[in-house]
């Protein structure tokens, strides 16, 4: 099991914003989130992460409780933002090489290579971050994200921003991770991508959770995951 959370809510400023929340994500899959504006998505991926404290309920990270051990299990989750906040002034390859020193990996050049080369960012990584499309920066924080090598990756609205062509590589990226062992927990508005992206969907509505089934279940039901979002959103 990579990602539990059991019984979640998250109070602030005396309003709910996740309430009663449970899902798990297993190994080796990718899970889209899908709920309106103001469901509680970010806020979920955020506790997940370790990034914010829930009110109450427990979150495991495969199998160790962030309240418990806080550090190893955020060690264990990389998280990239709807627009990952990068160091503009540094070269794509800069901000590599920071960030393996932070963290204290090891890679030898011609590895590293390989993961730039597999990103298809070799004609990129020397320019500033300051210049590069949102869907660069996204790639980037990818790269660097996978690099620490997680056992849980969580996206906030990634595919966004995204050209086709990025769109295709990214899917490939999240399949042969997921195919080792990884489990994605992708949030998106994006349903037509994401049909594409996802083996299972969660959608949740003002902090609760409406429904979790698998993409092939939902297609059998109705024509469309966009059918489907938008018949249960109604409900």
């Amino acid at each position: 099991m990579s990602l539990q959370l059991s019984n979640v809510n998250k109070v602030m400023n005396d309003k709910t914003i996740v309430s009663d929340l449970s899902l798990t994500v297993p190994k080796g899959k990718i899970f889209g989130f899908l709920g309106p504006n103001g469901a509680g998505k970010t806020t979920t991926l955020h506790m997940a992460a370790g990034l914010m404290k829930p009110t109450s309920g427990e979150i495991l990270i495969n199998g160790i409780s962030i309240h418990e051990d806080w550090k190893k299990a955020k060690s264990q989750v990389s998280i990239i933002a709807d627009y990952p906040l990068l160091y503009d002034e540094l070269s794509g390859m800069e901000y590599i090489q920071f960030s393996m020193e932070l963290f204290e990996l090891k890679m030898t050049d011609s590895q590293l290579a390989a993961e730039i080369e597999r990103f298809r960012f070799s004609s990129e990584i020397s320019k500033r971050i300051k210049h590069y499309s949102l869907g660069n920066r996204k790639k980037l924080a990818l790269l660097v994200a996978l690099l620490k090598q997680p056992k849980i990756l969580l996206l906030d609205e990634y595919i966004s921003g995204l050209d086709p062509h990025n769109s295709i590589l990214a899917r490939e990226i999240f399949m042969d991770y997921a195919a080792k062992g990884g489990a994605i927990l992708l949030s998106t508005h994006q349903l037509e991508i994401a049909e594409k992206f996802c083996d299972e969907v969660i959608l949740i509505k003002e902090g609760r959770l409406l429904d979790k089934s698998s993409l092939s279940e939902v297609l059998e039901q109705s024509n469309s995951l966009e059918q489907y979002y938008v018949s249960q959103i109604k409900t």
